[in-house]
């Protein structure tokens, strides 16, 4: 009985590792290299009387999915861009669903990671993106303030992390949190964050400071987008 428990236990085992190796080598084939120069959708997003103060760094690709724009806004702040396609043209607030909760990435899942600086990460299933009916987000944090209309969302808040996911069963696609601190804390991140719906698509859009110990404005991101 307890060779056959233990013969099982190794079967499972060798699968799972068999599994993750997979998926490690499907991640590593699908990755792309970095490019240097905006997408044309991206760069219609921010308003013109901004892009003086705009730098690119650099573009993260993979294949089966739409890229992630990396900036620099007024020399100290850093700017993320990402297209999430959605499966039909439809209103923001019939799309998002959004949740004050801390989460964690979804286990036996891998993720490509992006280092932004020495306090954060982001971080997205290195997979194939498929359209999205909807779009849950989760973010978990401090002083957490709101803007809603018709087409954006805006959140300012002090961030412990976030996550997107496209249905409640699915596993969390795009992870951010700040780097790890003595006993399980991590560091929080000042943070403007907008989702933008423009077409059959919305437009996650993340800003934060240099320094996670810098203050960010509450409607400096939501002016670069919406004050045209």
């Amino acid at each position: 009985m307890v060779c056959s428990a233990l013969l099982g236990f190794l079967v499972f085992l060798s699968i799972r590792v068999h599994h993750g190796f997979t998926q490690i080598q499907n991640s590593m084939a699908n990755d792309l290299p970095f490019t240097f120069s905006i997408p044309s959708d991206d760069s219609t997003i921010i308003s013109k009387k901004y892009w003086n103060k705009i730098k690119v760094g650099k573009i993260a690709n993979e294949k089966g999915r739409n890229p992630v724009s990396m900036l620099r806004f007024d020399k100290k702040y850093h700017l993320l861009i990402y297209r999430i396609d959605l499966t039909q043209n439809l209103e923001l607030p019939d799309v998002l669903n959004n949740v004050n909760e801390c989460v964690d990435r979804t286990t036996g899942i891998v993720y490509t990671v992006i280092n932004l600086n020495d306090f954060c990460r982001f971080e997205y299933h290195a997979s194939a993106a498929t359209p999205a009916s909807k779009i849950f987000l989760t973010l978990a944090g401090d002083s957490l303030q709101e803007v809603k209309n018709d087409s954006a969302v805006s959140y300012h808040l002090i961030c412990k992390n976030l996550s997107v996911r496209y249905s409640e069963e699915q596993p969390v696609d795009i992870y951010m949190v700040g780097t790890e601190l003595l006993f399980g804390n991590t560091t929080r991140i000042p943070m403007d964050l907008l989702l933008l719906k423009r077409n059959a698509a919305v437009y996650l859009l993340i800003m934060m400071p240099d320094n996670p110990k810098a203050t960010i404005a509450a409607d400096i991101l939501y002016n670069m987008v919406l004050d045209k």
